[in-house]
């Protein structure tokens, strides 16, 4: 889990600098929003997996897969 979150959150470092940019150089706000939809999106994905995996921890495996899709769910209703 450890590898594969910090590869998610160097990708979304990456995103949030090239916002920066963008606005230090006056980009267009509707490409401006939709940057920072996508790593909203990404942040997102994170925490479901962040909460995914602790939870599953402290379920029975056959049990991981419905935790998992309810956390899914869970984190789009925000």
């Amino acid at each position: 889990m450890g590898s594969e979150l910090h590869n998610r959150l160097m990708k979304i470092a990456g995103q949030v600098n090239a916002i920066d940019r963008m606005i230090e150089s006056s980009a267009s706000p509707l490409d401006v929003l939709t940057q920072i939809h996508a790593a909203k999106s990404a942040i997102t994905k994170v925490a479901e997996i962040v909460a995914s995996n602790a939870i599953c921890d402290k379920v029975q495996e056959e049990d991981a897969e419905t935790v998992k899709e309810l956390v899914k769910r869970f984190s789009g209703l925000s």
